[in-house]
């Protein structure tokens, strides 16, 4: 999967990379550590909230990677 983002074509593990890179900024802005359990509830919020299936695919992923490499 693609995604158009300006003059870019973003890659599936570039939205991954992305979508922690989110995660992990909405924790800073608000004043939390940025923990795996932190990156893991902020990413799970995100894929709550959207509807597109394509976006929650990422989110999911960006978990399972998350996850396994802070163990």
């Amino acid at each position: 999967m693609t995604k158009q983002s300006g003059n870019e074509i973003l890659t599936r593990d570039e939205l991954i990379r992305e979508a922690i890179g989110f995660a992990a900024a909405y924790l800073i802005k608000n004043n939390l550590p940025v923990t795996t359990r932190g990156l893991s509830l902020a990413l799970l919020m995100e894929e709550e909230r959207t509807d597109i299936a394509e976006r929650k695919a990422i989110y999911q992923e960006a978990r399972k990677i998350v996850l396994r490499k802070m163990q």
